[in-house]
Order: structure tokens, then C-alpha cells, then sequence
């Protein structure tokens, strides 16, 4: 579901040496990648939004050289249907605070979207509250690493994923949000 973290996640796992997801990270250093996948010019944002999102999350991700064969590479896509990792919505709080994010990022989406975090059909899922708290996070990373068959990832790699997800978390639509959303959905009153 848009919203819901997936290009975080990526971004998360794309720290990993050994996983690809951002060709401006590949065979790159934590802090060459952490240069390109760092949120210090989306942090704090407030309406009007001086930054689109839309622009900061789809910067050349899938332009890797045509000469090599990547290893492990990550694909998202917010449709339904089966998929290895999925980030699932299972509960009304999960859902609200992807659907929060989304309209708050102003991203991308449609009705069938929205029903891509109820999906069951994955390898792997990933509760979207498990990114609210870093060890739940870590928790989920370390289920995906074993899924694809990588190495253990070191503390150094975990220092930058630590720094970069306290950096998303600023990121974060304001929960009253909620009561404009609302609002504006259910528009007048008469």
C-alpha cells in the first residue's frame, strides 16, 4: 500500500553490501550509500510542501549498468497479487497511519493499491508497525536477509540503518492529520 514504507524499507535493506535497490548505491560504502539514500531534504516538512515527494523517492532507483548481472536486486510495486516481501496492513491502526503517510507525501495511489497491504500471498511480511520501533525494524530486516540468503549484517551496517531510520521518522505525517482527512472525505456536513 502507498504509505505504508516500502521505499523506506528498501532503503533500509539497500544498506546491506550485498542488496541492491538504489543504481546510484551500487558497490558503493555505507556512507556513499547513505549519501544518496538519506532524508535531510525531506525532514520536517510542512504544508505547503517545499519538497515533492514523489521526485525524492523515484530518483533513478532501477538504472543499473546493462553489462552486469546484479545480485538481489529489490522491486516494489503496489499491487495486490503474490510477491516475495510484502509490508502488510493487517490492523485498522496500521492502515490509518499508511493512509496518513500517503496523502501526506502526496504519493501515488488508486483502490487497488490500497488493498496491496492486505494481500497474503508473499514469502515474507512485514507489519507495518514493526517500523514504528527500531528493534521490531531489526527484527524484520533480519527475517529478509535470511529470505535472500545474505550475510549477517555487521554493526556498522546497523549504525547507518539506525541513523537513516531516525531520520524517516521525521518524516512522519502528524496524527491530526487524521481529523482533516476525515473531514475533507466526508466533506460537508450537509
Amino acid at each position: 500500500m502507498p504509505g505504508a514504507g516500502g521505499n523506506f524499507f528498501s532503503r533500509i535493506l539497500n544498506l546491506h553490501p550485498e542488496i541492491n535497490w538504489h543504481s546510484n548505491c551500487y558497490k558503493k560504502t555505507y556512507e556513499e550509500k547513505y549519501n544518496v539514500l538519506n532524508y535531510q531534504t525531506v525532514i520536517n516538512r510542512i504544508v505547503p510542501h517545499t519538497t515533492n515527494w514523489l521526485d525524492f523517492e523515484g530518483d533513478d532507483v532501477y538504472n543499473f549498468p546493462d553489462s552486469e548481472q546484479v545480485q538481489n536486486l529489490l522491486r516494489s510495486s503496489h499491487f495486490h497479487g503474490p510477491c516475495e516481501i510484502r509490508i502488510t496492513n493487517y490492523t485498522k491502526k496500521e492502515w490509518n497511519w499508511a493512509r496518513r503517510q500517503l496523502l501526506w507525501k502526496d504519493s501515488l495511489w488508486s483502490l487497488s493499491f490500497l488493498n496491496a497491504g492486505q494481500g497474503t500471498e508473499h514469502d515474507v511480511g512485514v507489519p507495518v508497525s514493526n517500523l514504528w520501533e527500531f528493534e521490531s525494524l531489526r527484527n524484520s530486516v533480519c527475517e529478509v536477509e535470511k529470505y535472500m540468503k545474505v550475510s549477517e549484517s555487521t554493526i556498522e551496517c546497523w549504525d547507518w540503518r539506525e541513523k537513516l531510520w531516525n531520520e524517516w521518522k521525521q518524516t512522519w505525517a502528524p496524527e491530526k492529520l487524521d481529523q482533516v482527512i476525515d473531514k475533507l472525505y466526508y466533506g460537508p456536513k450537509e
